[in-house]
């Protein structure tokens, strides 16, 4: 397991809070990420979490988090213990070759029994939450990520962009 630290903080609308790529996440091991955020408005927010995957490429998220100062847990179901019960998912582009899926399984998690895979070549797949926040308050978000890599082509592909609206 490697932990990676964003110790930025960003406030506003709109925030981009990282964009890795598959040289960030490596080896098949989970990489913890953190980062520091203060919304701009108090309703109508999201955390979205955009995939992208070339040929033999599966994204795994588990253990998301988002809490404020006194640990008040803003996101539901951050372990997908409940299937994909309070997020929303979808892809940007066909999904329906044999093996490749999006949405909760099995195969594999940080904790617990389930997490959140994306198996879709070559579209990009999203996962999103609506949550409520107190406008100027700083929360931590937090989030476990794992990439099972075996394609040898290009990797320009292969990409996880998370975002806060």
């Amino acid at each position: 397991t490697t932990i990676i630290t964003t110790t930025t903080t960003t406030t506003g609308l709109n925030i981009y809070v990282t964009n890795l790529t598959y040289s960030a996440v490596t080896g098949n091991n989970w990489v913890h990420f953190t980062h520091s955020y203060i919304p701009a408005k108090s309703s109508g927010l999201s955390l979205t979490f955009l995939f992208s995957n070339t040929q033999d490429s599966t994204w795994y998220l588990d253990d998301v988090s988002l809490i404020d100062s006194s640990s008040n847990q803003k996101i539901t179901n951050g372990g997908f213990e409940s299937s994909t019960a309070s997020w929303w998912d979808g892809s940007n582009g066909p999904c329906n070759n044999t093996g490749m899926q999006y949405g909760s399984t099995t195969t594999r998690s940080h904790s617990g029994n389930k997490s959140y895979r994306d198996r879709c070549t070559p579209s990009e797949v999203w996962v999103a939450q609506a949550f409520n926040a107190t406008a100027g308050m700083t929360y931590i978000l937090s989030f476990w990520i794992s990439l099972n890599y075996t394609y040898t082509g290009t990797t320009s592909d292969i990409w996880l962009s998370v975002a806060m609206n």
